[in-house]
C-alpha cells in the first residue's frame, strides 16, 4: 500500500501543472538548449519507435503520458498483466538497445 501511495503521489505531482500545451495557444517553441541532451532524446525516442507495437504503446502511455498500468490496461482493452509484462519489456528492450548503441559509438 505504501508503495502505490508513493506511485500515486509522484504520478500527481508530474500531471499537475504540467500538461501538454496547444501549440497553436504557445507563443513561443521550447527546446533545450544542450544538443547532447537533445541528440539522446532523439536516440532514445529512435528506440521507441523500433520497439513492437504493443511494447511502444504501452510504454508511452505509462512513461511519457503518466497514465497508471491500471489506466492503460482499461485504455487498450487489455488485461493489466498483460500491460504490465509488456511494460517491463519493454524497459528492458529499451535499456539493452541503448546501451547497444552506446557502447557502438566508443
Amino acid at each position: 500500500m505504501r508503495n502505490i501511495w508513493i506511485d500515486e503521489t509522484r504520478k500527481r505531482s508530474v500531471r499537475i501543472g504540467q500538461g501538454q500545451e496547444d501549440a497553436a495557444e504557445s507563443g513561443e517553441l521550447r527546446t533545450s538548449s544542450d544538443s547532447e541532451t537533445t541528440a539522446y532524446a532523439g536516440q532514445v525516442l529512435q528506440q521507441i519507435a523500433a520497439l513492437p507495437e504493443g511494447f511502444s504503446t504501452v510504454l508511452l502511455l505509462v512513461a511519457i503520458e503518466g497514465h497508471s498500468c491500471a489506466e492503460t490496461a482499461h485504455i487498450l482493452e487489455t488485461p493489466i498483466g498483460t500491460v504490465m509484462s509488456r511494460l517491463s519489456s519493454a524497459r528492458v528492450k529499451l535499456r539493452t538497445a541503448l546501451a547497444d548503441q552506446k557502447g557502438s559509438r566508443r
